[in-house]
């Protein structure tokens, strides 16, 4: 589609399409004594910045700017606007593309070769009826951005997507090449759906160095059966997503935001933080396990978890655990600090955290049960605190348990915990599976049970 083909309706919505925040070189400005020549000077010299502008963007400069090196990238040409207005030399060009993607897709993606560079926002738009991601180039040639371009591809019915090639430059200012791809899907107004919902199949990225921003969406929910974030060097904020299974991969780049899973969560970055609020739904009934990790280096992993199950039985009688899941964090010289909000009664939850250098802290529900294990070193004290009188969380009355024992002069404690009849009678099927595994050294490790 034209790229200036676009219904009324989204003329407006697309001007939240901004390309001032995209990164560009540092030394852009003109030096100081330039500055000061300008307010002075007359009309005269105006002209000839004016001229000077032309010739920088519609010419071939030579001294020592390096030509981009043209490799083999998509076979496409790129319909990229016209650069509007008039620059000052030492400022970049914005261009853009806008392409619609056919109907009926519902696995969406987003990649770009190693040589490019820049961020990813996602969000969504009442006057949509298919996705649209439109890529913003901002360049300082028309050369440079003409060698590069930004295609849609359709691998197969109901995947599509849209391919950045930058050709791997070798230098020099004119060669600089930053991309903001806004990919925004329909709203579930925009699509008449009144459960408030829109669901996609996938969406994927495949980047290097690309922020990654996922815009809140307010009282309604953009779904996915499997969302797939990749890329380096570049943090990723998600404030929050619906996705049955969600990978996250980065590295010296934090991740941070919530989401929304009922199947597998797994994130992983280097040299950066992991804060994160989950909301985990298991279904009890199909018997599968959910499962959490979290990885990083050299940086604190916070998460505050909601786990829930749905089963059509009752949560004490019933033979087969009240929902499964399997949570894992892992750092090195950062801590790691966990909450357990809520906990379905009779689930299995099996948490391992390992740290080193980093002090490790969880706070668990009172439902939880199972075995426990804490350990740390050099002094240091592992510790399980709880609260004596607290009540039954089901309403049945029962009584919980503990049976803690200290090791190496409280550096280390195993034990179990478990919800008992009043009479001492076991009734739990958790304590048998459920599993409690924290580690680091050279610092503390608490437990708390609420």
């Amino acid at each position: 589609m034209s790229v200036n083909a676009v219904p009324d309706k989204l003329a407006k919505d697309l001007e939240a399409y901004s390309d001032g925040d995209v990164p560009v070189p540092m030394a852009a400005g003109p030096p100081k004594r330039r500055r000061r020549f300008r307010a002075h000077a007359l009309i005269g010299i105006i002209g000839i910045f004016f001229v000077g502008s032309w010739v920088f963007r519609n010419c071939t400069h030579g001294g020592g700017i390096l030509e981009l090196i043209d490799t083999d990238g998509p076979q496409c040409t790129s319909e990229w606007s016209e650069d509007g207005g008039f620059k000052w030399p030492w400022q970049p060009f914005t261009s853009r593309t806008i392409n619609y993607l056919p109907a009926g897709t519902s696995n969406i993606f987003l990649e770009a070769n190693h040589a490019s560079r820049g961020r990813v926002t996602v969000r969504t738009s009442d006057f949509l009826q298919v996705p649209l991601i439109v890529t913003v180039a901002t360049h300082y040639s028309r050369e440079a951005r003409d060698k590069a371009s930004a295609c849609q591809v359709t691998r197969s019915e109901g995947t599509s997507g849209v391919l950045i090639h930058t050709p791997f430059s070798t230098g020099g200012r004119d060669n600089f090449i930053s991309y903001h791809s806004w990919v925004t899907f329909p709203s579930p107004k925009a699509v008449n759906r009144t459960d408030h919902i829109t669901q996609f199949g996938s969406f994927e990225t495949k980047t290097n160095v690309f922020e990654h921003h996922f815009m809140s969406i307010v009282n309604e929910t953009l779904s996915f059966d499997r969302l797939q974030i990749s890329t380096t060097n570049a943090p990723i904020t998600i404030e929050n997503i619906v996705a049955s299974d969600v990978r996250i991969d980065t590295s010296n780049g934090a991740i941070t935001g919530t989401f929304h899973s009922n199947g597998s969560l797994i994130l992983t970055t280097s040299n950066a933080p992991i804060d994160i609020v989950t909301h985990i739904a298991n279904d009890a009934n199909a018997g599968k396990e959910n499962r959490l990790i979290a990885r990083t280096s050299n940086a604190y992993i916070s998460s505050s978890n909601y786990l829930s199950a749905a089963s059509t039985q009752s949560a004490l009688s019933s033979t087969s655990p009240n929902g499964t899941f399997t949570m894992s964090y892992e750092t090195a010289n950062g801590p790691i600090d966990l909450e357990f909000p809520s906990v379905p009664p009779s689930s299995l939850l099996g948490l391992s955290a390992k740290s080193s250098n980093g002090a490790i802290r969880a706070s668990l529900n009172p439902a939880f049960e199972g075995n426990i294990h804490a350990i740390t070193s050099n002094v240091f004290r592992a510790e399980v605190k709880y609260n004596a009188n607290t009540e039954d969380p089901t309403g049945e009355g029962r009584v919980r348990k503990f049976d803690l024992q200290k090791i190496d002069a409280g550096e280390e404690i195993k034990g179990s915990v478990k919800w008992v009849e009043s009479d001492g009678k076991d009734v739990s099927f958790a304590d048998k599976s459920g599993n409690i595994e924290v580690k680091t050294s050279n610092a503390d490790v608490e437990l708390n049970f609420n």
